[in-house]
Formats: C-alpha cells, sequence, structure tokens
C-alpha cells in the first residue's frame, strides 16, 4: 500500500508533463456563445479580458465575453485526482476510473490507473488487457 502512494504523484507528472506543452496538444476547448468550439491550449486561463489559446505555434486571443464554457484539461486533471480519492475504497469505481480518464482525453492517467490496478490485483483481467498485457502458457 505504501508503494501506490509515493507512485502516483510521480505516474500523474510523468503521464501529463510531456502532453501539457507539447505545440499540437488541443485538449482544452472554449466553446463561444455562437457554438463554435476553439480548440487548444489556454495559456492564461485566469486573464479577465481574454483567453490566450495555443494553437501550434498560432496564438489566438479570445474574449472572455464571447465564452460561453470552458472544458480545460487542467480542470480534468484536478476532477480524476478528486474522484480517485473520494472512490479509493472501491475496486469497481477505481476501474471506473481509467474508463472515465479515457473519456475525456486523458490516455496517461487512464493508463497509469490501469497500471496501478494491476500491481495491486495481479487478476484484475480488465487492467491487464488494457495494458495490452498477454498471457503466457506458464499460468
Amino acid at each position: 500500500m505504501r508503494f501506490r502512494k509515493h507512485v502516483l504523484p510521480f505516474l500523474i507528472a510523468a503521464s501529463t508533463a510531456g502532453a501539457a506543452f507539447a505545440q499540437d496538444d488541443l485538449r482544452d476547448k472554449l466553446t463561444r456563445h455562437d457554438g463554435k468550439i476553439l480548440t487548444g491550449r489556454v495559456h492564461t486561463p485566469f486573464a479577465k479580458d481574454e483567453l490566450v489559446l495555443l494553437q501550434g505555434g498560432k496564438r489566438v486571443r479570445v474574449p472572455r465575453a464571447e465564452i460561453a464554457s470552458t472544458d480545460l484539461l487542467a480542470d480534468r486533471i484536478r476532477e480524476f485526482g478528486e474522484r480517485r480519492v473520494r472512490q479509493k475504497d472501491s475496486p469497481k469505481a477505481q476501474w471506473f476510473l481509467v474508463e472515465w480518464a479515457r473519456s475525456r482525453e486523458l490516455p496517461g492517467l487512464a493508463r497509469a490507473q490501469a497500471m496501478l490496478l494491476a500491481l495491486d490485483d495481479d487478476g484484475h483481467e480488465q487492467a491487464h488487457e488494457f495494458l495490452g498485457h498477454k498471457k503466457s502458457g506458464k499460468n
């Protein structure tokens, strides 16, 4: 159990660090009042007047007044962590987090969560299947 507590922060950091700064990462979504969805990475999420959206080498400035809603990668990562802590005593809910993370474009966290489940319970078939593990003839 002690192993899990210390390895999760490392796995989360490793799974998100590379993608967080990639120029082609388009996982933040801004929905404008006219229904148009803009994707990229929000550079200044707390700016009062406008958000700067990074799209590859391009910076797109979007006035706050035009934004109906935001769906930010950082918020999804935070929600994953909160759900993981809330549901820590339920193996079924912990597996649900793998699917939840995958459906919200968090493949690194989905893989890290599946890996932790496989390490905790070697018989967790779904986790092994998700990770692409094959049974050997020795088992």
